[in-house]
This record gives structure tokens, C-alpha cells and sequence, in this order.
């Protein structure tokens, strides 16, 4: 898709009133630039502020203030909540207390913490919950005595805003400036938002949206929750892919070589932008009945002889994050029958029958039926059970749970069969990880599952990169893929062909092989045919940041060689509102926009993108401007 389509289908969607789960359908500044707790009482906003020691009311239209009040003498004024007739504020400074207020701000109830720095605070229609910053944990309480009723990790060590949507909890996160929904029941994240600001803080739940006060931007933002598509991807990375195996005859007879190289496809998150060019050619391609198309080389090879095959294509590849609901997901009734039969059969890699794996999934579900808990509680039964430890063997299910470590395929493989075990279809997904900056070579690659949601299809699940603390990292790679990732191999394993490898497999007799393998990311190329030369070949990295950003962004790009270079910025609508001229013989460059059209004023906040020109070659990218 250019870039005048894709402005045309934003601009269509915004006039068709379309708005993304997440997005941000409206914003306003803060009356104070401190603000922390948020809290909706039905009709209007009310906002903590410490700068000032006041509380606001806030007309949720225009941001307007209504009428403040001081918050208590001497607290430190942080999480709000409304009970449906009165506000609740807590105080973390040297009291550590949480106050009921009358309509004036006068204190009428109080009582004292055993915890350290209470923050979020929220009223769930019967009690308080409060987000505790120097325990990590939250906690409900008994409004008259204080008692502590339930308490249980937060999703992470920098917690702030605390809202309740009426069954479920959202936190705010200022570090990784995200938005988790936890389930108080299994005291789980099960849905992470990015947040619209750089420091998130007060959250608050008017029945419908979601708002955000930002500690940096000191703005509040109302957020959209509800959608109708199955998930989003965003954050595009380019890159040129090469994968190579390298092959050599180590015996002292001749070797008969077969080598498999699997042919990485287009995915809702992963883009080939041109056909596959492999050295050599392949005698022929293959596909097995998990449908993975592979490359079949045959050679003969003597003694000390080696051959190298190899691929490259250029990509760009996406995040994709799916909308995992627990109340909405359906059932395996709902699954295709086709899908159940072969992704549920047991192979043996899985041993599904094995009493331990049955005995696993027993105490792993416990009596639920809910489908998207079932596979979360598959997903953390090998969370639980499991250690990290590259050892080079890929053991079957059974072992890999009595022995409690593995590499990254065999948390796959084990989290497979418990799945294929409980009926649920489940397959792996294989290829390289980018580790670090492009250029970077990856020879250690990865492997992680996919499980067939109903209505949505596969949906990517990592174990092995969710066995981390704290409940939001062990829910990050739950239906949630990043654009540090190539596919190269999708299946269930055991066939002929790659049979438990990914990426390549070989076959040989007659001597004895040793074997390099590779996977090198490279800066994204365009290559061009000149009249009189041959091949020339022409790049541009580009770096944007920061992004979402306030003031101002910085668009960093470096070519190939010196080109004539532009730097335009365009609205969401398509239009050109900034143009910038960099210069005849430029190979690097830097252009900071600060937020301002050609005009020189301001521009609202939202998104916008940045196009740069060099020669033939364009790149554009998105930006978020939120103030």
C-alpha cells in the first residue's frame, strides 16, 4: 500500500466515524501540570493534582474546570475513586492513608495503610481497590474498617492510575507507558493497550471509554475500547532477510545430500515484497500435509567438498496484537472440524497421552471451560513448571515437564501438548529474531506456538518470552507478535521433509556433514538496473524518536551515497503541512520537527507521518503528536 492510499483509507475511516480499539478519540489539557489520580462520577471527570493540592471537576466535553477543591491538609494526593456519592482520595506521603471526602473536600472518613506507597485508586461497586507502588500489588479493601479483602500482584513495579470497567480491572503503567485489563478472579493480565502519553498515570471508566491523565504531557485522554476488528498491527520494520546454509563432506567417502530450506510466506504481519531469490535453484519444492512449502536441493558431495544454499528477500514486517476476550472468544465448537482433526493429533514430539501430560492438563485447567482460560492456564502451567536452559536436545512433552527446563522449542513443544492434550489446536511458528540494530546475524533463531482461537484463527502465543516477572510481561507474547521476528516455518512437526527442524533440514549418507546456518538482517534495499552498469544497489535507514512525542521528533536517515533529499510531514488527511529541504550532495541527515506547520503554527495532536525522499527511493512512517 503507498502512501496516498493509505491516507485515503485513514481519511475515509475518520469521516466514516471508525475508531480503533485503543485509539484516542479525544483530548484536552490538564487545568495543573501534575496530575495523578482520575475518577469518573457519572456524568463529569474529577482529577487529582499534587503540584496544586486540589482536586478538580472536569467537564468532559471541552476540559473546562467546573470547580475545584483542596485536597486534605497535608496529604500527598494521588489515586481518586467515586462510590456513586463521594469521593475517595489516597495519600502517599508520610501517612499512607486513604480519605473519604464530602462535596467541600472535607475529610468524613479515613483510615491507615500497612502498605507502603498507595496510587491508583478505584470503587468496584462494593469496595476500594487501590494500586500500591512499593509493594507492586494491589489490594481491595472494606471501606469502613480498611481491612484488606483480596490482594494480589500488579502488573508491574511502576504502577499508577487504578479504574474499574465494571468486571474487570485496568492499571496504568508509566514505564512502559501501557494500559493493562486484569482479571481479579485469576489475577491475570489478559489485554495490554499502548498509552497515549509518555507517563501514564490517572485512569478512569465512564461506562463506554477509558480515560488517561499524563503525568508529562498534562493532557487527558479518552481512549476507544470497543471495535469490531479481531486485531491491529502497527510499527513496521523493512528489512532485507538472507538465510544460508553452509554444508561440507567431513568423511573421507562421497555423500549423497538432500537439504530443505522452508519457504517463508506472506502473513497478516510479514510482507515478502518481492519472490524469493534462491542460490542455487532448487531441483524441486515440496509441501507437507501442514501445508509448508519447502526448497529440495540434491547434490553429491566427496571429501572436503561443501555447498552453500541460500535465500534472500526483502520484508516488512509488523506487530500484530489480537484482541483476546475472555467473555467473547467462543468455543472449540466453533472451530472448523478440519482444523481440530489435524492440529489436535498426537505425534512424538507431544506424547499426548503420556499420564504425565494427562495429568498436567488436569491440574493445569482445573474444571475451567471457558476457552481463552484454558489456554492461559496452559500458557502459565509451563510458565510455572518451566526454566530456561539452551541445551541443544529437543526432548518429547513428557520429559521436557519432568526434567522442568528447555530452550525455546521445547516450552513450545510441551505447551503444544498440553494443548493437543485439552482438544484445543495448537501448531509452532519458527524462523529468525532480530537481537539488535540492523545490520545483525542470527544463528541462534527461534521457536514459538500459535493456537487456533475461535472466529479469529491462529493466534501467536510465546512461552518461553512470557517466563519473565511481573504479570504483564508473563501476558506480553499472548496473542501479541513484534516485528523482531521472521517466519520461516509453520507446522506441527514430524514431517517428511523438515521433520522437527525449522528454517532448514538436511539428510545425507555416505559420510559424514558439518553445518553453518545463518539468518542476516540487513538494512532495506532497492535495487536499481543502470543503462550501463549492472546491478547498483541503494539503501536508506531511517530512525524516528521519540515517537509518540510532545515537543518535538527527531527523523534520523543515512543512503547509500549522496542523493538529493526531502523530508515532507503529512496529516492524517493526506496533506502535505511541512516540507523540508536537506540538500544536493547529503548521505545523512537530521530533521527535527517540532510540531509546526510551514506556517509556523502549531498542529493539534494526532497522528501524522513523515516522508522522505532520496532519489528514487521513499520512506515514510508514523508519528504521534499528543499534547
Amino acid at each position: 500500500m503507498n502512501f496516498k492510499t493509505a491516507a485515503l483509507l485513514i481519511a475515509l475511516g475518520l469521516q466514516a466515524g471508525f475508531a480503533q480499539i485503543g485509539s484516542i478519540v479525544q483530548s484536552f489539557s490538564c487545568p495543573a501540570d501534575r496530575p495523578t489520580g482520575l475518577t469518573w462520577d457519572g456524568q463529569t471527570l474529577w482529577l487529582a493534582d499534587i503540584g496544586t493540592n486540589r482536586i478538580y471537576q472536569i467537564n468532559p466535553v471541552d476540559g473546562s474546570v467546573i470547580r475545584s477543591i483542596a485536597g486534605p491538609a497535608g496529604a500527598t494526593i494521588n489515586g481518586l475513586a467515586w462510590d456513586g456519592s463521594r469521593l475517595w482520595c489516597s495519600d502517599n506521603g508520610d501517612v499512607n492513608k486513604i480519605y473519604q471526602l464530602s462535596g467541600d473536600g472535607s475529610v468524613l472518613h479515613s483510615f491507615s495503610l500497612e502498605s507502603g506507597s498507595p496510587r491508583g485508586l478505584t470503587w468496584d461497586g462494593k469496595n476500594l481497590w487501590y494500586q500500591d507502588s512499593g509493594s507492586n500489588m494491589l489490594y481491595k479493601l472494606d471501606t469502613v474498617s480498611g481491612t484488606v479483602v483480596q490482594s494480589f500482584p500488579a502488573p508491574s513495579g511502576s504502577n499508577r492510575g487504578l479504574a474499574w470497567d465494571g468486571k474487570y480491572l485496568w492499571t496504568a503503567d508509566k514505564d512502559y507507558d501501557e494500559l493493562c485489563l486484569v482479571d481479579t478472579l485469576h489475577k491475570t493480565v489478559f489485554r495490554i493497550l499502548p498509552a497515549p502519553g509518555t507517563y501514564a498515570y490517572g485512569l478512569a471508566f465512564d461506562g463506554t471509554f477509558l480515560w488517561n491523565a499524563d503525568y508529562e504531557t498534562d493532557r487527558i485522554y479518552k481512549i476507544q475500547l470497543r471495535g469490531t476488528e479481531s486485531f491491529t498491527v502497527f510499527d513496521s520494520l523493512q528489512a532485507d532477510i538472507r538465510f544460508s546454509a553452509t554444508i561440507r563432506n567431513v568423511g573421507s567417502g562421497n555423500m549423497d545430500l538432500f537439504t530443505y530450506l522452508a519457504c517463508p510466506v506472506s502473513l497478516p504481519y510479514q510482507h515478502l515484497d518481492d519472490s524469493l531469490n534462491f542460490q542455487p535453484s532448487p531441483e524441486y519444492f515440496h509441501a507437507d500435509k501442514y501445508k509448508q512449502k519447502m526448497a529440495v536441493f540434491h547434490d553429491q558431495l566427496s571429501s572436503n567438498q561443501s555447498r552453500e544454499y541460500q535465500y534472500s528477500v526483502p520484508v516488512t514486517l509488523q506487530n500484530i496484537s489480537y484482541y483476546l476476550h475472555p467473555d467473547s472468544v467462543g468455543t472449540v465448537a466453533d472451530i472448523p472440524w478440519d482444523v481440530v482433526s489435524l492440529y489436535t493429533r498426537d505425534d512424538d514430539k507431544y506424547k499426548i497421552n503420556d499420564p504425565l501430560i494427562v495429568a498436567a492438563v488436569q491440574e493445569a485447567l482445573g474444571g475451567e471451560t471457558n476457552y481463552y482460560w484454558q489456554v492461559r492456564n496452559l500458557h502459565d502451567y509451563v510458565l510455572s513448571h518451566m526454566e530456561y536452559l539452551r541445551d541443544g536436545s529437543w526432548d518429547p512433552a513428557p520429559e521436557i515437564l519432568t526434567r522442568g527446563n528447555g530452550s525455546c522449542s521445547e516450552y513450545t513443544f510441551l505447551f503444544i501438548a498440553l494443548c493437543r492434550a485439552a482438544g484445543i489446536p495448537a501448531r509452532y511458528e519458527a524462523g529468525g529474531h532480530l537481537r539488535a540494530e540492523l545490520p545483525y546475524d542470527d544463528t541462534i533463531f527461534h521457536r514459538w506456538a500459535q493456537v487456533w482461537f475461535p472466529n479469529m484463527g491462529w493466534v501467536p502465543i510465546d512461552a518461553d518470552a512470557d517466563d519473565k516477572n511481573f504479570p504483564a510481561n508473563q501476558a506480553r507474547h499472548f496473542g501479541t507478535r513484534f516485528n523482531d521476528l521472521f517466519t520461516t516455518t509453520l507446522s506441527g512437526g514430524g514431517e517428511p521433509g523438515l521433520g522437527w527442524s525449522y528454517n532448514v533440514y538436511n539428510s545425507s549418507s555416505g559420510g559424514s556433514r558439518e553445518r553453518a546456518k545463518r539468518m542476516e538482517w540487513l538494512p532495506y534495499l532497492t535495487d536499481i538496473r543502470g543503462e550501463s552498469s549492472g546491478l547498483i544497489t541503494h539503501y536508506m535507514t531511517v530512525v524516528n524518536y521519540p515517537n509518540p512525542f510532545n515537543n518535538a521528533t527527531r527523523i534520523l536517515f543515512t543512503l547509500s551515497h549522496p542523493e538529493y533529499v526531502t523530508v515532507s510531514i503529512y496529516n492524517a488527511l493526506g496533506q502535505r503541512i511541512r516540507v523540508a529541504d536537506q540538500g544536493y550532495t547529503v548521505q545523512s541527515g537530521r530533521f527535527v520537527w517540532d510540531g509546526k506547520n510551514d506556517a509556523g503554527r502549531e498542529v493539534s495532536s494526532g497522528n501524522y507521518y513523515y516522508q522522505i525522499k532520496a532519489g528514487t527511493q521513499v520512506v515514510t512512517g508514523k508519528m504521534q503528536l499528543v499534547k
